[in-house]
């Protein structure tokens, strides 16, 4: 029973690691014949740092969440952990989306992808 889980879950995982990457490899093919070098390149410079951000702003959060909200449900506070949960959320945006604002309107006019920095 317990080399039958591990086995599923193994192949689970191959499973998510494996489509994105061949997903990104057909994206890199398609996207060299639309853009040119320098639109690619401004491109993939804006996707990876949006990459990054998001990376950055939520993965810590994740991981807080899947491991304390089992605990919160059991205990019936789920409410309460939902609550604190949207504080911290709207806490982090709400700085993130400042420090963005203020970040275009200082760089813009030293970075080349300003037009897409802002979205």
């Amino acid at each position: 029973m317990k080399n039958s889980n591990i086995l599923h879950s193994s192949w689970l995982y191959a499973v998510a690691t494996l489509v994105p990457a061949l997903l990104g490899m057909l994206s890199i093919s398609i996207f060299t014949r639309i853009f040119n070098a320098y639109e690619f390149g401004e491109y993939s410079l804006a996707l990876n740092t949006s990459v990054f951000l998001s990376t950055l702003l939520v993965q810590w959060i994740q991981q807080s969440t899947q491991k304390y909200r089992p605990i919160y449900t059991r205990e019936n506070k789920i409410d309460e952990f939902n609550g604190n949960l949207l504080k911290v959320l709207s806490q982090v945006s709400g700085v993130f989306l400042v420090v963005a604002v203020i970040s275009y309107m200082v760089l813009k006019g030293f970075i080349s992808i300003g037009s897409y920095y802002f979205l």
